[in-house]
């Protein structure tokens, strides 16, 4: 049944892990995402200030980061960079990535602890099935509705842990 609210979702994979470059290395929250399907439920794509939001790429990805981070790690469009993160065994990954666009949103905290990946090759480097999913964020029409449908999702869900904005981030 259709529900009162509900604007569109996504799925995303989340790993802790850091971007290093020779200017040293920052602990961040990597973010595998369906760059057309993140669109409808998020606008971070909104907030770039130079390159674009997650273009199509051959070898190496072009990774979406904050300026914050960029300035940290005096990476600019266009520059290489690494990060590191858990895969499915356990044992860490590398991937080499180039930055392919940064954001910049009124948090700067957020900026430089956010990155965003295509969540098809952070998935293919996990171990992963394309099809397997950390999160599943929900778009709602207000801040209310996304109350309802969190509270709604909590009695049909099992051993899965839902929470609204209100939960997740407060400050936003």
């Amino acid at each position: 049944a259709e529900q009162v609210g509900y604007v569109n979702h996504t799925a995303r994979l989340v790993q802790m892990g850091s971007a290093n470059s020779s200017r040293g290395n920052v602990g961040v929250r990597i973010q595998g995402v369906d760059p057309a399907a993140d669109t409808l439920v998020f606008d971070i794509h909104n907030k770039i200030v130079e390159g674009e939001y997650l273009p199509e790429f051959r070898r190496v990805p072009k990774a979406f980061i904050g300026l914050a981070l960029a300035e940290e790690l005096k990476l600019e469009v266009g520059s290489t960079f690494t990060l590191k993160f858990q895969g499915v065994n356990g044992g860490f990954v590398e991937v080499r990535c180039k930055v392919g666009g940064l954001f910049r949103t009124v948090s700067s905290a957020f900026d430089k602890m956010n990155v965003f990946l295509p969540k098809d090759f952070m998935a293919n480097n996990m171990g992963i099935a394309s099809d397997e999913a950390h999160e599943i964020v929900y778009k709602t029409t207000t801040k209310e509705a996304a109350i309802d449908w969190a509270n709604g999702l909590k009695q049909v869900t099992e051993g899965v842990e839902v929470e609204s904005w209100k939960e997740v981030s407060p400050e936003l």
